[in-house]
């Protein structure tokens, strides 16, 4: 039966008290009720994300400094074969080595490598600009020309020699073949030569060779077609310096 009028089986309200033991504060400053924390503060709660989805220090970057993508882009651009995409990776290099801020081996790398296909670029100009004025054939072959030749199969090469210096031979005809001329190529006739050169005011008996070479557009030769009488040793000997 409970007492002073409470229906509580022990006959005294359940209170949870609010001090220390002995009516002291409690000493931990806990709200009533509560655990008092050992420690005197609540743990801060993370504010990076939560979980697993947060970046932690030292970790390695999330993307590649950006003068690390000029240096690749440069070195790419260097291995293209073309004067364009060639100068703009050596200005992509230059400008990674002047920021400082990484990608500087690459940059480098491309500065070589661009150095190098801009010489064999430089090269292959010069070679052409040489080639182009120093190439004879009979479409441009001047009577008077001294060359030396090269022979490949069917196809020979002329290229101008200066008539001071011994040589190969001597351009004394130039024109275009006709039905009749063609006839005599055929068979193997170069006597046309020495028409065409009389025609034009010279003597072959002072030819420079003792015998011709003609050389034509294309092989087997047209009407109308370009061709040469090139006066050479029938020996393969070269011609004296005039």
């Amino acid at each position: 039966m409970a007492r002073d009028g409470s229906d509580h089986p022990y006959g005294v309200p359940v209170s949870t008290p609010t001090d220390g033991p002995g009516g002291q504060p409690n000493p931990y400053g806990e709200p009533s009720g509560q655990p008092a924390n050992p420690y005197g503060a609540t743990p801060a709660q993370p504010t990076g994300g939560g979980g697993y989805g947060g970046s932690y220090p030292g970790g390695p970057p999330l993307e590649q400094p950006p003068s690390k993508g000029l240096a690749i882009a440069a070195l790419v651009l260097s291995f293209i074969a073309c004067v364009i995409p060639n100068l703009i990776s050596l200005v992509l290099a230059i400008i990674v080595l002047v920021k400082k801020k990484g990608g500087k081996g690459l940059a480098i790398a491309a500065i070589i490598v661009n150095v190098i296909v801009l010489i064999a670029w430089a090269a292959l100009a010069v070679g052409g600009v040489w080639l182009f004025s120093n190439v004879v054939t009979v479409e441009n072959a001047e009577t008077g020309q001294c060359v030396n030749t090269t022979e490949d199969g069917d196809t020979v090469t002329m290229l101008k020699k200066d008539c001071s210096e011994s040589h190969d031979g001597i351009i004394e005809v130039v024109g275009e073949l006709t039905a009749d001329e063609v006839t005599m190529y055929e068979a193997n006739d170069a006597s046309f030569c020495d028409i065409r050169f009389t025609e034009d005011g010279g003597d072959p008996a002072t030819s420079a060779g003792d015998s011709w070479t003609i050389l034509t557009e294309d092989l087997p030769p047209k009407t109308g077609d370009s061709f040469v009488c090139l006066a050479e040793n029938s020996d393969g000997s070269k011609l004296p310096a005039e």
